[in-house]
């Protein structure tokens, strides 16, 4: 099957893939730590022996330890249907770490060939400064992974008292994916590895925004990557956009548009709604604009924006994401914890002029 004709599909086998959660788990969650450094690994009932390692972002230093692994976002799903197995890291510090990362995932990778039998297939997924410890990884220690897809790499990120010269020479396939507006980094390590002969490719997502890449993307990117590695099927670069949208579940009256949480974020306590953009319109809301959120016991002003960045810090922002809902943050704070809500809570949307109660500003 083509990269093409398969990416058609990718959104039917999510689908697939979050009913069979729903009906059967079909797997376990095991956690743990390894030397003080939690873990979460994700183990399917028939483990076809792929081992993806899963690097996260940076996190605040004052943050408490997470291995946060999301067994309930659609690729994963998808990849534990299929009998991947998923290893998730806290690492053993918060804030900027990219070297001690890598090792935390080599000894994460270890434990579970030790427990659950050596992989056949290991790769890593990083976003952000995790797609950078992914990189690293291809590069210093090509005999623990076999590939990576880096998303959103950052490779001027500071790390004080790491060494994190690059040498643009991955020694297993990188594929590397960016959104519009951040292809010069990544770009610019792809060109060298390509002028190399490095196995290097580069995937763009026409959408703005950091790591705003969503699960059909993800999909086929690790799809691609697996069969680079045990195939040889070297992925060309180009555009991997797939366009999804979520339509409305929203319960519409009196300048009101409610629907529940579906997640929140344990590390960041952004807030996923089942809210959709089209409800916005239909409150007569666009983009610049500010209204109203409020959850059962607190009500904030916040700016419906493109991107989370769009918002200065501190301030309350609502943005959609990769897969068509709506995400409620704040910039550099914890948007679930300042609501007080958690998944399954109603959260609204108030039309400009209207009061939380539903009457009309005087």
């Amino acid at each position: 099957m083509t990269m093409r004709v398969r990416s058609l599909f990718l959104a039917v086998a999510l689908f697939l893939a979050v009913a069979n959660r729903v009906l059967a788990e079909g797997f376990e969650v095991h956690t743990g730590d390894l030397d003080g450094v939690p873990y979460a690994l994700a183990v399917p009932d028939h483990w076809n022996g792929f081992l993806l390692l899963q690097a996260h972002g940076s996190r605040s230093i004052d943050a408490p330890l997470l291995a946060d692994l999301d067994v309930d976002e659609p690729t994963n799903l998808a990849l534990l249907a299929d009998g991947w197995l998923i290893a998730y890291s806290s690492y053993r510090r918060n804030g900027p770490i990219v070297g001690d990362a890598a090792l935390d995932l080599i000894a994460l990778r270890g434990h579970v060939a030790k427990v659950h039998g050596e992989p056949r297939l290991v790769l890593v997924e990083g976003w952000s400064m995790g797609a950078a410890v992914a990189t690293l990884l291809v590069e210093r220690h090509a005999n623990a992974v076999a590939g990576a897809c880096a998303i959103g790499a950052i490779y001027s990120y500071p790390v004080p008292g790491e060494d994190l010269t690059f040498t643009r020479r991955p020694r297993v396939p990188l594929l590397l994916i960016s959104n519009m507006g951040e292809t010069s980094d990544t770009g610019a390590y792809h060109a060298a590895a390509a002028a190399a002969g490095a196995p290097s490719a580069l995937w763009t997502v026409h959408r703005p925004g950091h790591v705003n890449v969503n699960s059909a993307e993800r999909l086929a990117a690790l799809h691609a990557l697996a069969d680079w590695v045990l195939q040889g099927e070297v992925p060309a670069s180009r555009d991997a956009t797939v366009i999804m949208s979520a339509e409305t579940v929203a319960t519409r009256a009196a300048g009101t548009a409610a629907a529940t949480v579906v997640s929140v974020h344990a590390a960041y306590g952004n807030i996923t709604s089942r809210l959709v953009p089209d409800d916005l319109a239909w409150l007569g809301v666009s983009v610049g604009e500010t209204f109203r959120v409020a959850s059962a016991d607190t009500t904030v002003d916040a700016l419906y924006c493109v991107t989370y960045a769009d918002a200065q810090r501190g301030a309350w922002v609502v943005f959609p994401d990769a897969e068509g809902r709506l995400v409620i943050a704040r910039r550099a704070a914890n948007a679930a914890a300042a609501l007080g809500c958690a998944v399954g809570d109603t959260l609204r949307f108030l039309a400009p002029g209207h009061r939380p109660g539903g009457s009309s500003r005087p």
